[in-house]
C-alpha cells in the first residue's frame, strides 16, 4: 500500500501517532475506508514534487511526499514514458527494480495505472457492489442481505436481487412488497403468472403525464357481521363487492357495480350471498341502511339476478342489469335484462328468455346505443346445445329482438361502442374449449355491422399482439381503447401448464395508427382478475375486479374474501415456458415458504392451483 489515510489528522495523538504506529497499519487500514466511503482512488494523492531522478534513485523533495509509496509500487514521472516499480523507499528516496532511460530535474511523480496494489485499492468497491463483483463472491454478498441464491438463476437475476433486496425488506408486510420480494419466481425460466388478491374489488386508474395508467384501490370485497340479539340465532351478515362483475357510472359520477356474491361456511353453517347490485359513491362509499345496527345496503340483492356479466345507465340515471341466470347446464339458464329506475331504483324485468323473448344463451356484455337500443353480446353456448356466439339487438320500447350471428368468432368477451360514430366494436378471446384447438392466436378485435353482423378486423396486420383475453373496453377517445385483459387462457378441464398465462393489465389500442398500436399502459400488477371498465364523469376509469378465478370445491368450499385477514395467492404456469410438474411443486413450495415469512402479521392465506383441482390451506 502507499499512502497513509488523511483520516488520521482527525485522531487525537493518544490514539494514533506515526511513533505509536511504526507500521502505519492503522495508517493505511484507515485508506481503505477512506476509499469506500470516499470513492476518491488512491492515484488522485499518490504523487510527489521530483527534485532529480535519474538511474535507479528518486529524490523527492520532502520525506513526507515519499510515504504515500510503498515497495512494488509501479510509478510513472508525468509527461514521459518512464514506468518503473519501487524497490525500497529511504527518507526521501525511492529505490527502483530498474534503471530509468533518462535524467530528470524537478517534475511530478505519480503512481501509474496498473499498480499492483493501487489497483486493488481502487478496485476495493467493486467488491462490496452487486453489478461490479466477481461471480464468485455473489454469494457471499448475498449472504450479507439474508438473501438465499436459487440454482435456476442467472448472473442478471442473481445480481438483480442481491442490489434491490434491502428495499424489497423495507416494504416487508405490504402487498406491493410481497409482489416485489415473489418477483424473484416470476422472471426465472418458468416465469409463473403470479397475483395476490387482497380483495380489492373496484380500482380506479388515472392518466398520468406520460400517458399511461395510475391504479388505486376505491373499495374491497368484505363480509359485514352482527350478531342476532335472540340467544342461539344466526348472526347477520351482508356480503359486500364479493366478487363483482361490471360497473357503470350516472351523471352524478356515482358507480353502479354489480357483484356476482360468493358462498362459504361460516361456523360450519354453509352462508351464501346472493347477486347484488351496489350504488357507491365517487370516492367509493357505499350505502348503509336505516335499521338497528345499520347494515350495508345493496339497490338491490335476490337469486334472480344470478350471473350479472354487464350494467348500464341511461341519461336519465336508469339502470339495466344484464344477468346470464344460473350455469349448471343450458337448460337452467334465464338471462335477463333487469331495470332499476331512481329514485327507489325498484326492480323491474325488462325482457328474460325464459318467455322466451331474449334469445341470448350466455350473454357477456352490452351497450345502450341511441334511442334506446340494447347491444347484447352472446358467447353462444360451447356444450349442450352448441349454439354460436351472435350479437342479440333489443329495441327497450317494442322489447323485440334481432339477431346477428357472429361467424368465425370464438369467445366472445367484451362490446363497446363509439360514442361518436356509434361504430360496435367486439373483443374475442379465442380461447380453446377442446385439448385438440389451436391456442396460438392472440385475442382479435372486431368492428361489427349491427344492420348485417358483418366482420370487419382490426388487428390482423398488429405483430405480437399482446391482448390474450380482453373481458372490458372502454372507449378513450375517438379510435382509441382501453382494453383490460386477464392475461389467462385456458383450455376446459386444463391440468399442468396452461395455455397462456401472463399478468392481468391494461391496454391501449391506437385504431387511427396504420397498423393499430397496443401498448401496455400498467406497470403495476395490482389487477387480479379484471372483468369490466367504465370512464366516469371525471375522465378517469374504474374497474371491477373479480379476484382469484376460485372454484370452490365441496371438500373446501371456501372465498378467502370471505374471511377477515386473509388472501389468497394464484400461481399458474403457461405452456409457452413448459415446466415439469415436479418443477412447478418445487416453485409453489418454495413461493408457499415466502410467503408464509413475508406476508402481513395475524394473516391468513391461500394457494389456489387451479390446475391441480385443488386447494391449499395454508396458515
Amino acid at each position: 500500500m502507499s499512502k497513509l489515510s488523511r483520516y488520521v489528522e482527525y485522531l487525537p495523538p493518544v490514539l494514533w501517532s506515526e511513533q505509536q504506529d511504526p507500521s502505519q497499519f492503522l495508517g493505511r487500514m484507515l485508506r481503505i475506508f477512506e476509499h469506500l466511503l470516499t470513492g476518491m482512488p488512491a492515484a488522485e494523492a499518490a504523487e510527489a514534487v521530483i527534485v532529480t531522478a535519474e538511474a535507479d534513485t528518486v529524490i523527492l523533495a520532502q520525506v513526507e511526499a515519499a510515504r504515500r509509496f510503498s515497495p512494488s509500487d509501479l510509478v510513472t514521472i508525468v509527461g514521459t514514458q518512464e514506468r518503473a516499480r519501487i524497490s525500497h523507499v529511504e527518507g526521501n528516496q525511492l529505490r527502483l527494480l530498474r534503471p530509468l532511460s533518462g535524467r530528470y530535474s524537478g517534475g511530478t511523480l505519480r503512481l501509474a495505472s496498473g499498480s499492483s496494489f493501487e489497483a486493488q485499492i481502487d478496485g476495493l468497491a467493486d467488491l462490496f457492489d452487486p453489478w461490479r463483483a466477481p461471480p464468485e463472491l455473489l454469494p457471499w454478498l448475498a449472504s450479507w442481505v439474508a438473501l438465499e441464491l436459487q440454482p435456476d438463476w442467472n448472473a442478471y437475476q442473481t445480481r438483480k436481487f442481491i442490489a434491490d433486496i434491502v428495499p424489497i425488506y423495507q416494504q416487508r408486510g405490504l402487498k406491493q412488497g410481497l409482489l416485489t420480494y415473489l418477483d424473484i419466481y416470476a422472471t426465472t425460466r418458468a416465469k409463473p403468472r403470479i397475483a395476490i388478491d387482497d380483495g380489492e374489488a373496484l380500482v380506479k386508474a388515472c392518466v398520468g403525464d406520460s400517458g399511461a395508467l395510475e391504479l388505486q384501490p376505491l373499495a374491497f370485497s368484505q363480509v359485514v357481521t352482527f350478531p342476532d340479539p335472540l340467544p342461539g340465532a344466526a348472526p347477520t351478515t351482508v356480503g359486500v363487492l364479493l366478487h363483482p362483475t361490471a360497473v357503470a357510472t350516472d351523471a352524478d359520477g356515482s358507480y353502479f357495480v354489480t357483484d356476482a356474491g360468493g358462498r362459504e361456511r361460516l361456523n360450519s353453517v354453509p352462508t351464501e350471498w346472493p347477486a347484488a347490485l351496489w350504488k357507491l359513491s365517487s370516492a367509493g362509499e357505499i350505502s348503509y341502511g336505516s335499521g338497528s345496527p345499520p347494515l350495508p345496503q345493496p339497490l338491490y340483492s335476490g337469486s334472480d339476478l344470478s350471473n350479472p356479466t354487464a350494467v348500464v345507465v341511461d341519461g336519465e340515471g336508469v339502470c339495466y342489469v344484464l344477468s346470464v341466470g344460473a350455469t349448471s347446464s343450458s337448460r337452467d339458464r334465464r338471462s335477463a335484462v333487469h331495470r332499476f329506475a331512481p329514485p327507489d331504483y325498484a326492480h323491474q324485468v325488462l325482457i328474460a328468455q325464459a318467455g322466451p323473448n331474449l334469445p341470448a344463451v350466455h350473454p357477456v356484455d352490452m351497450v345502450l346505443g341511441s334511442g334506446g337500443r340494447f347491444f347484447i353480446l352472446d358467447r353462444g353456448d360451447h356444450r349442450g346445445t352448441r349454439t354460436a356466439p351472435q350479437l342479440v339487438l333489443l329495441d327497450q320500447a317494442s322489447l323485440t329482438t334481432t339477431v346477428r350471428p357472429l361467424a368465425g368468432v370464438t369467445e366472445p368477451t367484451a362490446i363497446a361502442q363509439d360514442p361518436a360514430s356509434g361504430q360496435l366494436v367486439i373483443a374475442d378471446a379465442r380461447e380453446p374449449r377442446r385439448t385438440t384447438d389451436s391456442s396460438d392466436q392472440p385475442a382479435a378485435l372486431f368492428q361489427v355491422d349491427p344492420d348485417t353482423g358483418a366482420l370487419t378486423p382490426l388487428l390482423s396486420s398488429v405483430e405480437n399482439n399482446p391482448l390474450i383475453f380482453p373481458t372490458g373496453m372502454v372507449y378513450e377517445r375517438a379510435g382509441v381503447l382501453l382494453v383490460c385483459d386477464r392475461g389467462v387462457r385456458q383450455r376446459e378441464n386444463g391440468r399442468g401448464n396452461t395455455v397462456k398465462a401472463e399478468a392481468a393489465g391494461i391496454y391501449r389500442v391506437d385504431l387511427n395508427q396504420t397498423p393499430p398500436t397496443v401498448t401496455a399502459v400498467t406497470a403495476d400488477r395490482r389487477l387480479v382478475y379484471p372483468t369490466k371498465i367504465a370512464r366516469d364523469t371525471a375522465g378517469d376509469y374504474v374497474l371491477t375486479d373479480w379476484g382469484t378465478t376460485y372454484e370452490p370445491s365441496a371438500s373446501t368450499n371456501v372465498d378467502w374474501r370471505t374471511r377477515p385477514n386473509t388472501f389468497g395467492v394464484s400461481v399458474i404456469f403457461s405452456q409457452e415456458r413448459p415446466t415439469e410438474r415436479t418443477e412447478r411443486n418445487r416453485i409453489r413450495f418454495d413461493i408457499s415458504q415466502l410467503i408464509e415469512v413475508q406476508k402481513p402479521g395475524h394473516t391468513s392465506w391461500w394457494l389456489d392451483d387451479r390446475k391441480l383441482q385443488r386447494i391449499h390451506h395454508i396458515r
